[in-house]
């Protein structure tokens, strides 16, 4: 796997974010001493970084993170105001105790609260359910008596000596609760799964190395840092990323177009009756054919760049190549999409439990079938732009499609 796709996927960023965690506790003492003289600033920075993710968040539509900005943001000011006396002192290490209890459960809840703006019905309901939790919160604090705190602790609360001051079973619910967020993030990996395995990592880094100086600034800078970095990765991909087929669009080909020199080929093609097809099979078949077309076109696409370019119609550009130099490529790769089994979707299968658990019960032969292609490929000439190339390959295509489909037509 190349560096892109290990960014691209699921493992791979949550890799990332284990590095960066790492790398933080690392470099902790040199990081304290650059910027010991600045310690204004430093207190600053999170509510700066915290706030922009916030802002941006609603600029980008990437609502959960708007929330989980939110969460942070509450959590540090918390630390910050409430959290800096010694934590001997009984009151002070329960607000300590029930942050780490409830910062774990908030922010996996934000991943299952329906997105919604913050101003919003919504929004202000999770807002007031948040700010319910921190009347409570204080309420506890200032009412629980030190010789009940004192008794909970011996029993229930036990540290592990002097590695942490966080109690054994909150540590084990805020390694419970990255590994639930890991999991989501293997299966859905979205924007949010991603925010909200950062915040949880720089939430659980504060709360383990409480004991040491400037770590909820630092860690929570690191949140902010890695968070407004994913808000633009994120909104990379929806300007310049097929949803369905997970490669690069139209608009990323066109960017592309831009930029190319005087030696490459131009390759248009598109599945062969692909109306007829979804007319038979239902459109989730034919998303299916798509999203089959996307991951072929990423197995077999070699040194070329390939792009979705509306509807059923795809584009391999081959930059440093000529059109002949490409043909053999493109018929393997057209091949590959001809041999493909695709399983028939049995719509019925999920309206009817009964059914479903009786055709579990017995073996049953899945219907498969086969769609085909049909490719254009063109080279750069004198004088033609891009464009004009383009057009070329879409008028060699039509005359694959005349020629009997499943086939590559060069120029």
């Amino acid at each position: 796997m190349n560096l892109t796709g290990l960014i691209k996927s699921a493992g791979g960023r949550i890799l990332l974010q284990l590095m960066a965690a790492i790398i933080l506790i690392v470099t902790l003492n040199p990081l304290r001493a650059v910027t010991a003289p600045y310690p204004e600033l430093v207190l600053l920075f999170p509510y700066l970084l915290l706030g922009t993710v916030l802002l941006l968040s609603q600029l980008f539509n990437q609502l959960r993170t708007g929330f989980l900005a939110v969460l942070m943001l509450l959590a540090y000011a918390i630390i910050q105001l409430r959290l800096q006396q010694p934590l001997p002192e009984a009151n002070t290490r329960f607000a300590y105790q029930l942050l780490a209890l409830m910062m774990p459960l908030n922010l996996l809840l934000v991943l299952a609260w329906p997105a919604r703006r913050l101003l919003s019905p919504g929004g202000f309901g999770f807002l007031l359910f948040i700010g319910l939790q921190l009347v409570a919160g204080y309420w506890l604090t200032g009412t629980i008596q030190p010789e009940q705190l004192l008794s909970w602790r011996e029993t229930y609360l036990m540290t592990p000596g002097e590695l942490t001051p966080l109690p054994i079973l909150l540590l084990l619910l805020g390694l419970v609760a990255i590994c639930g967020a890991a999991l989501v993030m293997s299966y859905r990996n979205t924007g949010a799964d991603m925010a909200a395995l950062t915040c949880l990592i720089a939430t659980e880094l504060t709360l383990v190395y409480f004991q040491e100086s400037m770590i909820s600034s630092l860690a929570f800078s690191l949140c902010g840092v890695l968070l407004i970095i994913n808000l633009i990765y994120r909104s990379h991909e929806l300007a310049f990323i097929d949803s369905l087929t997970q490669i690069p669009g139209r608009r990323a080909l066109e960017n592309e177009m831009k930029h190319l020199g005087r030696h490459y080929a131009l390759a248009m093609m598109d599945v062969d009756h692909f109306k007829k097809f979804n007319d038979t099979y239902g459109h989730k078949m034919g998303d299916d054919v798509l999203r089959l077309m996307g991951k072929l076109m990423q197995d077999y696409a070699g040194k070329a760049r390939v792009y979705r370019y509306g509807g059923e119609e795809f584009t391999m550009l081959f930059k440093g190549q000529d059109a002949r130099a490409s043909e053999d490529h493109l018929n393997e790769f057209r091949e590959a999409v001809a041999d493909y089994p695709l399983a028939i979707r049995d719509e019925d299968r999920d309206k009817d439990d009964q059914k479903g658990k009786q055709r579990r019960g017995t073996k049953s032969k899945v219907k498969t079938v086969n769609v085909t292609i049909s490719i254009g490929v063109a080279d750069y000439q004198d004088g033609k732009t891009p464009q004009e190339v383009m057009k070329v390959a879409d008028e060699l295509l039509y005359k694959a499609k005349k020629a009997g489909r499943n086939c590559v037509v060069t120029s």
